[in-house]
């Protein structure tokens, strides 16, 4: 089983540098403390069948690849594309520890990217049954394969100091 392990992260990674030097940049990742959903859409490769959108605009508040289990936390990535560059047929793939009734590892949903604007692409923790810890990938693909990749552990709702500091203050004194 562990060359089974070994050989496909070998695959992935010569499969990664033969696209060469990807288009997306990232320009940040971690945690929302709060987002403000703008509206929804359909998302049939979620487990909830939606999307909730939100103002891209929006910065990350504490740059982190840790990540408490709590219910109302976002966290994710922040990227653009290169200037002159395209990303066709792209998705947002995130992969995770089995969630849900149907235990899914794995939710995706499209993303449009535009030489030089900003793409937040977020995982909120809307329900308990969410509350999975271990390690989440998010990913950026296109027709080419896999652009960008960025891990988070989701580790227990008390833990990662500066997150709980920057969103939950008060839980921190009391």
């Amino acid at each position: 089983m562990n060359k089974i392990i070994v050989l496909s992260m070998l695959v992935w990674s010569a499969s990664v540098d033969a696209l060469g030097p990807s288009p997306v940049v990232l320009l940040d990742h971690g945690v929302v403390c709060d987002v403000l959903i703008t509206g929804q859409q359909d998302a049939p490769l979620t487990e909830s069948g939606q999307l909730n959108l939100v103002d891209q605009d929006r910065t990350i508040d504490v740059t982190t690849a840790t990540v408490p289990a709590r219910l109302g936390l976002s966290f994710g990535i922040r990227v653009t594309l290169e200037t002159g560059t395209a990303l066709a047929d792209a998705r947002v793939v995130v992969h995770h520890p089995p969630l849900g009734a149907a235990r899914v590892t794995t939710q995706s949903w499209p993303i449009w990217l535009n030489a030089g604007d900003v793409s937040l692409n977020l995982f909120t923790f809307e329900h308990a049954y969410e509350l999975v810890e271990g390690r989440w990938m998010f990913q950026i693909i296109g027709a080419q394969g896999i652009a960008l990749s960025q891990e988070f552990d989701v580790v227990d709702k008390y833990a990662a100091a500066a997150v709980q500091d920057a969103c939950f203050p008060a839980a921190v004194t009391s």
